[in-house]
């Protein structure tokens, strides 16, 4: 089953702060500790839809279209997290970046997405 996250940003968004907690993989967030390798804590406020979104906890690389994806070592270096194999919420959200829509990588409007759909380039 594949799972759809919107990509909204609420205007509290803007000016939180978020700080990592002593226990791994626990933030706070909007005042709520969350495990940020859970992506069903992050689905359990924000909405789902297909609409401005992107499938989490789906294999990265898709199987059989290798081709079409960077190399989860180049994604890495570029700061995009692979959990267990797969993408979720954390691949492109870092909640201790304050920005709009905490990206893990804000260079450029396409920079992100086009770190991992390579095909999309040409």
């Amino acid at each position: 089953m594949r799972s759809f996250i919107t990509i909204t940003i609420y205007p509290l968004l803007f000016s939180l702060i978020c700080s990592q907690t002593a226990t791994a993989g626990e933030i706070d967030h909007h005042g709520k500790k969350v495990d940020i390798y859970t992506p069903d804590i992050c689905l359990s406020c924000h909405e789902l839809s297909e609409e401005h979104s992107h499938p989490v906890n789906i294999s990265y690389p898709p199987v059989g279209k290798e081709k079409k994806y960077g190399r989860v070592s180049d994604v890495q270096k570029a700061g995009i997290t692979i959990v267990n194999g797969k993408i979720d919420c954390i691949s492109c959200h870092d909640l201790n970046n304050p920005d709009k829509g905490h990206l893990v990588v804000t260079r450029n409007d396409t920079f992100l997405c086009l770190t991992c759909h390579i095909s999309f380039k040409k």
